[in-house]
């Protein structure tokens, strides 16, 4: 039988598991935070901070990577989303 992991509705440290509903022992904040994606880095777990980061900054790139997926699907003729209009380089 095939197990559905629920996406979490509330954001979660990466560290130790607490969450806007279940905090830490003690009480903790959010060092960072991305409410969209559910993940972040509370202030008891102030090493996974860098890992966090890079975490979002590959997630981040990895939609950019998309982008070229979204074009070719915004020029295709049964599209109805504005086309995206590529600026070339400027020297200032």
């Amino acid at each position: 039988m095939l197990e559905v992991l629920e996406r979490p509705t509330h954001t979660t440290c990466i560290g130790c598991g607490c969450t806007d509903l279940r905090a830490c022992d003690g009480g903790c904040s959010w060092l960072a935070a991305d409410h969209d994606a559910r993940t972040g880095v509370c202030s008891r777990c102030p090493t996974q901070l860098t890992a966090w980061r890079n975490q979002r900054a590959e997630a981040d790139w990895d939609e950019l990577l998309e982008l070229p997926d979204r074009r070719a699907a915004a020029s295709s003729p049964d599209s109805n989303t504005a086309s995206l209009i590529q600026i070339g380089r400027t020297d200032i």
